[in-house]
């Protein structure tokens, strides 16, 4: 890891920490703070060892958040949607079914001309 990098990370830590002491007022949180603090600025082995912690546990937070939790988000606000347009049968909102049709595509003729292509945007 570079050094910057590594010391962003403790210095990181350590906010983190002081925050949450003045947030939730802990005994644990201060000492903690001062204690990575300090045995960062003494030991380069020990800020390396927290640095590699960290990125472990951030490396288990990322997959925690990429599957579970968006996992509860859909099933929490995209499966009532889809109940909700089930009992009412508002038809099919995205046009994707015809009913009387053996397709879904739509036949297309036209022939471009200059002005088509004049604003495309």
């Amino acid at each position: 890891m570079k050094e910057t990098n590594q010391a962003q990370t403790i210095l990181s830590i350590v906010v983190g920490f002081l925050a949450l002491h003045y947030i939730f007022g802990g005994h644990y949180f201060l000492p903690a703070a001062l204690v990575i603090g300090f045995l960062s600025l003494v030991s380069d082995g020990f800020a390396q060892l927290i640095s590699k912690g960290w990125a472990k546990f951030a490396l288990v937070l990322g997959r925690i958040n990429g599957h579970i939790l968006l996992t509860f988000i859909f099933f929490i606000f995209l499966t009532p949607v889809a109940f909700l347009m089930r009992i009412l049968k508002r038809g099919d909102a995205l046009k994707l079914k015809k009913q009387d049709a053996e397709t879904v595509y739509v036949t297309r003729d036209h022939t471009y001309t200059k002005s088509d292509l004049a604003n495309i945007w």
